[in-house]
């Protein structure tokens, strides 16, 4: 394999650079790819990628750390290709498939031949200095373009719902420039988007969390309020909202949004939440950002939207009948695969709650937006199955959660009515009742809150 000078491997790993098996991986890679930066913080990496324009950049990142910044990046035109190097590719595969256009590859740290599975695929695309390089799933398609009955390139990619077909008889791509996804969206109808919403993957909605810090659980105020409060706390209009989607790359979901803007406040609002439920990338990255606190974070707006949104169509000036979406009040359920240091913090926070039911000592935030179903079937995915509880007076001590802290029922405005969806808003606070063990999964009962915030 030859050296690929003209590219950028970036390595991002807690522990880059220090064990005996990385080093000895990054020692072979740099036999292919001089240029090698190595990070172990997530904000230095993402600013590196992200003011390197002119660059051709590798990232092999770690599993929790992809999970964290995959979201941000995957569209970023000077990104050729992601590596999750892991300990778990299973799981880890699970939220990798979410991401097409630099399909994301995930190896197994545990085998042989490690990162240096740098698979004829790969090389191929960099000789041909593709913008893509798309994996073997059987709903992608990359034909060799040196097959002399097959001269044409098929780059398939879905970017939402939409289905994205590029065909060039040769590799001069409009002009000797090649295509990301988000510019290729720019150039088709927004219409499949919206009349034939499919899930990338089934289920996986309600199947996992977003990664997060166990010490961030019981903090009183959101960290991502805190570092964005000035932005989130001043005067956002429509057309701000719109703009932040266009600069971060989602001009699909942002027209979508143009053709409500002279609309009344609760379409506006229905708009909002509808775009939340559609298959696009946009709600994993807001609540990716949320969790990491990210203070580039350039959706909020729309985060503030979706909130105020969420507010607006669950009231009704005190009558339950005016109001246009209803507050939830039984059982629903979410699924997650979590660490057992993640799962500890919620079993601890559950012993509490045995202990004394009267304090609030065990409250958390879910500091994301939180979807839930009503169908528990749609939430047995992952080693954990949280159980939202409706409000109980004795978690209160005597003193009743407001019905604004109600998970709310967004199914009517889905565009997945059949999920049974229903919405936490983020950074609401929820009581942890109770830990069980049931048929090998790790069972949290919780319930949402108005105490202390």
């Amino acid at each position: 394999m030859q050296n690929y000078e003209t590219f950028c491997l970036v390595w991002l790993d807690l522990h880059a650079g220090k064990t005996k098996e990385n080093i000895e991986v990054q020692a072979k890679l740099q036999s292919l790819i001089n240029d090698m930066k190595m990070f172990n913080q997530v904000y230095e990496c993402e600013k590196f990628i992200k003011e390197a324009k002119h660059r051709n950049i590798i990232l092999v990142t770690s599993g929790s750390f992809g999970r964290d910044i995959v979201p941000r990046l995957h569209n970023l035109e000077q990104l050729r290709s992601i590596y999750v190097y892991c300990m778990d590719k299973a799981g880890n595969e699970k939220w990798a498939k979410q991401f097409t256009k630099n399909a994301v590859q995930c190896q197994d740290g545990s085998t042989d031949d490690k990162l240096l599975n740098i698979n004829p695929q790969f090389e191929a695309a960099i000789k041909g200095n593709l913008a893509y390089f798309i994996s073997t799933r059987p709903d992608f398609a990359l034909r060799d373009p040196t097959n002399s009955e097959q001269n044409v390139l098929h780059l398939a990619c879905k970017y939402g719902n939409l289905n994205l077909f590029l065909h060039k008889a040769n590799t001069n791509i409009v002009n000797n420039e090649f295509l990301t996804a988000t510019q290729l969206a720019k150039t088709v109808t927004i219409s499949n988007f919206i009349t034939n919403p499919t899930r990338l993957i089934e289920n996986f909605r309600f199947c996992d969390l977003p990664p997060f810090e166990t010490s961030n659980l019981t903090t009183g105020e959101s960290e991502f309020f805190k570092v964005n409060s000035s932005t989130y706390n001043g005067q956002i209009s429509r057309q701000d909202v719109i703009r932040s989607l266009q600069e971060s790359d989602y001009a699909v979901v942002a027209n979508y949004l143009n053709t409500h803007v002279d609309l009344p406040h609760d379409k506006w609002c229905e708009a909002i939440i509808h775009l939340y439920s559609m298959e696009t990338p946009l709600y994993k990255t807001i609540n990716c950002d949320i969790l990491a606190a990210n203070p580039l974070c350039k959706c909020i707006p729309y985060i503030r939207h979706l909130s105020d949104s969420l507010g607006y169509l669950g009231q009704g000036d005190g009558n339950v009948s005016e109001r246009r979406l209803k507050r939830y009040s039984s059982i629903a359920y979410r699924g997650a695969t979590l660490t057992l240091t993640q799962i500890e913090a919620f079993r601890n926070l559950a012993r509490e709650f045995d202990s004394n039911p009267n304090t609030f000592r065990n409250l958390c935030r879910f500091p994301a937006f939180t979807s839930f179903s009503k169908s528990k079937s749609k939430c047995l995915g992952g080693n954990t199955l949280f159980i939202l509880h409706p409000i109980l007076t004795h978690v209160q001590g005597g003193n009743y959660a407001s019905e604004g802290n109600k998970p709310i029922d967004i199914s009517p405005l889905s565009a997945f009515p059949k999920e049974e969806e229903v919405l936490l808003n983020w950074s609401e606070q929820i009581a942890v009742l109770k830990y069980e063990f049931l048929d090998n999964k790790h069972v949290l009962h919780v319930e949402p809150t108005s105490v202390g915030g």
